[in-house]
C-alpha cells in the first residue's frame, strides 16, 4: 500500500514533465538499438538498465540472445563498471548469471523497488556523479520512467516493445500487457 500511495503521490507531482515523452530521443524500440555514439551525445558517463522486459522476457531469469549479444558488444565500449542493472525482481539466479557472464556490472539490490529512486541515488554516490549524468532504461514509465523524474535529472529512455514470451511465460506477458495499457489510460488522464 505504502509503494502505490508514493506511486500515486509521485504521477501527480511530475504529470506536467511526462511531455518528455513526446520527444524521440526519450524511446527506442528495443535495447539493441542504444548506441554508446547516442549517450556519449548526451553526456551520459553511466547507464542503468531494467531486467524485465528490456534484456529479458517479462519472468525469465535469461536475457535473450539478441539483448545478450547487444550487450557484450555494448560493454566492450561503455565499461561494465559504468553499467548497472535494477530490477524490482533481483533474484539470486539473475544476480549470479550476471556475476558470471558480465562480472563487472552491478546488480543494485537492497534498495526500494522503482519508481523510487533511490537505486538512481545508489549510482550516485557509488561513483559521485550527477544525475544528468546517468540514463535509465525502462519498458515501464510509471517505475523506472517516473523514478528518473523524481530523481530530478536523470536522462529516462522508455523502450517501447519489451520482450515477452507468451509460450513459456503467459501470465508475467499478460500482466506486462495489462500493465503498459492501465499505464496509456493514467497517462491520458494526468496529463
Amino acid at each position: 500500500m505504502k509503494r502505490i500511495l508514493f506511486l500515486l503521490k509521485n504521477i501527480l507531482a511530475n504529470r506536467k514533465k511526462f511531455h518528455f515523452l513526446r520527444k524521440k530521443k526519450h524511446k527506442i524500440k528495443k535495447i539493441t538499438q542504444l548506441s554508446v555514439k547516442f549517450l556519449t551525445k548526451q553526456k551520459i558517463k553511466f547507464l542503468i538498465l531494467d531486467f524485465d522486459g528490456v534484456l529479458a522476457s517479462c519472468g525469465s531469469n535469461v536475457l535473450e540472445k539478441e539483448a545478450s549479444r547487444w550487450l557484450q558488444s555494448f560493454s566492450l565500449c561503455f565499461k561494465q563498471e559504468n553499467i548497472f542493472i535494477l530490477s524490482n525482481n533481483p533474484s539470486d539466479i539473475r544476480k549470479s548469471f550476471f556475476k558470471k557472464k558480465f562480472p563487472k556490472i552491478s546488480f543494485i539490490t537492497n534498495v526500494e523497488k522503482k519508481p523510487n529512486p533511490e537505486g538512481i541515488i545508489f549510482v550516485q554516490k557509488k561513483k559521485k556523479c550527477h544525475s544528468r549524468e546517468i540514463a535509465l532504461v525502462d519498458d515501464k514509465v510509471f517505475t523506472g520512467i517516473l523514478a528518473c523524474l523524481i530523481s530530478g535529472e536523470t536522462f529516462p529512455i522508455l523502450l517501447l516493445e519489451p520482450y515477452v514470451n507468451y509460450d513459456k511465460y503467459f501470465l508475467e506477458s499478460i500482466l506486462s500487457f495489462l500493465y503498459k495499457k492501465i499505464e496509456r489510460i493514467l497517462l491520458f488522464l494526468v496529463r
